[in-house]
C-alpha cells in the first residue's frame, strides 16, 4: 500500500516544484510535498521525490531560471531534514530490533535459535 501511496504523491512533488519554479506557487507546498511523499512509510518516496526534484532542475536549466535553482535546491534541503526524522529512528534502532514472527534477528544468532521456527 505505501508503494501506491508514493506512487500517488510523486506528481504532486512535481508539480509543486513546477509551480515555484515558475512562480506561481510557494517553496512551502514544495516542502511540505516532498516531506509527504518521503515519509509515507516506504523509503522509495525519498527517491521519487528526490527525482521529480532534480527533473524540475534540469528543467530550470533549459529554460534558464537560475534564481529558481537556488529555491528548489533550499526546499529540497527542507525536506531532506524533515526526512531525516522519520527516517532515523529506524536506522538506530535496527542493531536491537526484529520483524514479529521471523527467524530473521539482527544479534548474530543462528536461525536455529529462533523459537518460533524451530521449537
Amino acid at each position: 500500500m505505501t508503494g501506491v501511496t508514493v506512487t500517488a504523491l510523486t506528481p504532486w512533488v512535481w508539480w509543486a516544484a513546477r509551480r515555484a519554479l515558475y512562480g506561481r506557487g510557494s517553496l512551502v507546498w514544495v516542502v511540505v510535498a516532498g516531506y509527504i511523499c518521503a515519509s509515507a512509510g516506504n523509503p522509495y518516496g525519498l527517491v521519487s521525490a528526490g527525482i521529480a526534484m532534480a527533473a524540475v532542475g534540469v528543467e530550470a536549466l533549459a529554460v534558464r531560471r537560475g534564481k529558481q535553482i537556488i529555491g528548489l535546491a533550499v526546499a529540497r534541503t527542507f525536506f531532506l531534514l524533515l526526512t531525516v526524522a522519520t527516517y532515523l529512528p529506524f536506522v538506530l534502532s535496527a542493531s536491537v530490533s526484529y520483524r514479529a514472527e521471523s527467524c530473521t534477528l539482527n544479534d548474530e544468532s543462528s536461525p536455529r535459535d529462533c523459537p518460533t521456527c524451530w521449537g
